[in-house]
C-alpha cells in the first residue's frame, strides 16, 4: 500500500475506533488472562456504520469494518467499503478490502470533520435544537 493510502487508513480507522467506542454499542467484552477482547458497533452515523473488534489475541489482532449507506439505514446485506484486519502493525495488515470508489472516501472525511455536530444531532432530546 502507498503512503497516502496508509495515512488515509490511519485517520479513518482512528476515527472509527474512537467514535464507535463513544457513540456505539458494546457487543462483547471478554477478559482473558493477558488481554481484553472487545467488540463495538455503531449504526447509522452520518451515513456510515462501523464494527470494531479489538484485542482478539494476546498478540494484538484488530478488525475494523465500515459500511457506507448515505440514503438508507444500515443493512449487512451490502458489503463494507472497508474491511481491514491487522496484528501489531497497521502498516502490514493481514486482510484488507478497500472499495476504490472516491465518494465514500470523501464523505467519511466530512463525517470525521463534522462528527461533533452529527453526534449532537443524534443524541439531542426530542424537540431540542442542537
Amino acid at each position: 500500500m502507498g503512503i497516502e493510502r496508509i495515512r488515509f487508513l490511519k485517520k479513518v480507522i482512528g476515527f472509527a475506533c474512537s467514535i464507535t467506542r463513544t457513540q456505539g454499542k458494546r457487543l462483547e467484552n471478554t477478559s482473558h488472562s493477558v488481554h481484553l477482547h472487545t467488540i463495538y458497533e455503531l449504526l447509522n452515523f452520518g451515513g456510515f456504520s462501523f464494527y470494531v473488534d479489538s484485542g482478539q489475541t494476546m498478540f494484538g489482532g484488530d478488525t475494523v469494518k465500515i459500511w457506507y449507506h448515505p440514503s438508507r439505514p444500515h443493512t449487512k446485506r451490502a458489503g463494507p467499503v472497508l474491511d481491514i484486519s491487522w496484528g501489531l502493525d497497521l502498516n502490514n495488515p493481514s486482510h484488507v478490502y478497500f472499495d476504490p470508489d472516491l465518494e465514500w472516501q470523501k464523505e467519511i472525511l466530512k463525517v470525521v470533520r463534522w462528527q461533533k455536530k452529527i453526534a449532537a444531532r443524534i443524541n439531542k432530546p426530542a424537540g431540542v435544537e442542537p
